[in-house]
């Protein structure tokens, strides 16, 4: 029996980028240091910063801790999970306001583990997709 090696954040930042393209968006990734992961060019001229954070199929948490977020109009956070194959997506003033605690400019994000929570099903799959339209 082979065992799947556990995939790195590349490889799970990869999964999100496909599913992006996949959604018809113009996707450039960001070559300079920092947060943000990808950026999004729409037809009007409109770029979206998106920071990409993840967790593995191993990973038995859904919590996002740490998350540093400057809060603005273009700015996007999203939360994908391997081991469901679930993207959340942020607008950053929200993840702001649903984050389960803040300490200075960082924040903790608990996607709900419960199929029956849906609290946070306004920024899950389909639903974070159109955010970025």
């Amino acid at each position: 029996m082979v065992s799947n090696p556990k995939k790195t954040h590349e490889d799970l930042t990869q999964i999100v980028l496909e599913k992006l393209i996949a959604h018809g968006f113009r996707v450039f990734e960001s070559r300079v240091g920092g947060k943000i992961t990808f950026i999004i060019h729409d037809d009007v001229n409109r770029y979206l910063d998106l920071e990409v954070h993840d967790h593995s199929k191993r990973d038995k948490h859904s919590l996002f801790t740490g998350l540093k977020v400057d809060p603005r109009d273009n700015y996007f956070i999203i939360l994908y999970v391997e081991g469901t194959d679930d993207c959340w997506i942020f607008p950053s003033e929200d993840a702001v306001k649903h984050s389960s605690s803040q300490y200075g400019n960082k924040i903790d994000i608990q996607i709900p583990t419960d199929p029956n929570d849906t609290s946070l099903d306004q920024f899950k799959n389909e639903n974070g997709f159109s955010l970025l339209k």
